[in-house]
């Protein structure tokens, strides 16, 4: 049926396979989300595009806790792709779905994505990684911390931007945050705590000072 869905040439069937897959919500398999990309990507009839795009939403919306990971994996995956990235609808589609997305498992999986060697897909994945915000795992200081490290500055200013809405939730678990990005770092934690400090009210611009 998924494989189905990428070949199918009449319209309207190809209409009915997607919204069919839609409606199946979270027991779609992940591998649906991608059926679903490729078919906005490569089709040129409009109807079945918006189709594709309206039941890919579906499926981001209603992905369970246990294929979150999975799917949050192939919708990052495929983002970056030029024909995604050429499509405004389809890429505003997956970066909005992914960033509604706060199944706890999905830390580990952004966190796993910090050491891909894409650099926008480190990026977007620090990104979300931040956006987790109080609900942030435990670990996520510390991941931002060695991403604070990359050669990139890119990279870099993502990272403190992230860390800076992480300890910005983190309330009483602050000094022990500071202290763990401290020992990655090489640092004081009164200096990480002046830095996030600083960084609270200012552009993450500043990110490499710490670093200096």
């Amino acid at each position: 049926f998924i494989h189905g869905i990428e070949r199918e040439e009449d319209k309207d069937i190809k209409k009915s396979m997607v919204r069919a897959l839609a409606n199946l919500g979270e027991r779609a398999p992940p591998e649906a989300v991608v059926a679903l990309i490729n078919r906005v990507a490569r089709d040129q009839d409009e109807d079945v595009k918006e189709a594709a795009v309206e039941a890919l939403s579906k499926l981001v919306e209603r992905a369970s806790p246990e294929a979150a990971p999975n799917v949050a994996k192939f919708l990052i995956a495929h983002l970056f792709r030029p024909e995604v990235q050429a499509d405004a609808k389809l890429k505003d589609m997956i970066a909005g779905g992914l960033r509604k997305m706060k199944v706890p498992a999905l830390g580990g999986t952004y966190i796993e994505l910090l050491g891909h060697p894409v650099v926008s897909i480190r990026r977007f994945a620090i990104e979300l990684l931040g956006d987790f915000g109080e609900h942030a795992p435990p670990e996520a200081a510390t991941a931002l911390a060695d991403a604070f490290k990359a050669q990139e500055a890119e990279v870099r200013e993502e990272a403190a931007k992230a860390l800076r809405k992480v300890f910005r939730f983190a309330d009483k678990t602050a000094p022990l945050l500071a202290h763990d990005v401290a020992e990655r770092l090489g640092v004081t934690p009164q200096e990480v705590e002046q830095w996030v400090e600083t960084i609270m009210n200012k552009d993450a611009s500043d990110a490499d000072r710490l670093k200096a």
